[in-house]
């Protein structure tokens, strides 16, 4: 799975400053830096507990597909999207060990 970080298979870590609570079935995350909130729905969820949990990008994938019964490449697209608005909101960073 690519981001538009530009890191291709890269693996991707919660950033120090995001502190995250599960509200039923959903996320709510603070970014201590800027004190600014998101909020994720149940697919952005599994994204999140999966990125907090170290799994890998494309068994969070399966994850979705699985239990949402969506088509892989609309789920795919899906991640890759809220990856990419995450990285860019500075919650989510590639994991050190994954930039080449």
């Amino acid at each position: 799975m690519t981001g538009s970080t530009g890191v291709p298979g890269a693996e991707y870590e919660v950033a120090d400053d995001a502190l995250s609570r599960q509200v039923g079935g959903e996320t709510v995350i603070i970014d201590l830096a800027t004190e600014e909130y998101f909020g994720l729905n149940a697919v952005g969820t599994l994204l999140w507990r999966g990125l907090e949990e170290g799994r890998p990008l494309a068994a969070v994938l399966d994850q979705v597909v699985e239990r949402f019964e969506v088509d892989r490449d609309r789920a795919q697209a899906d991640l890759t999207g809220l990856l990419a608005a995450l990285v860019e909101a500075g919650l989510v960073r590639p994991r050190a060990s994954a930039v080449p």
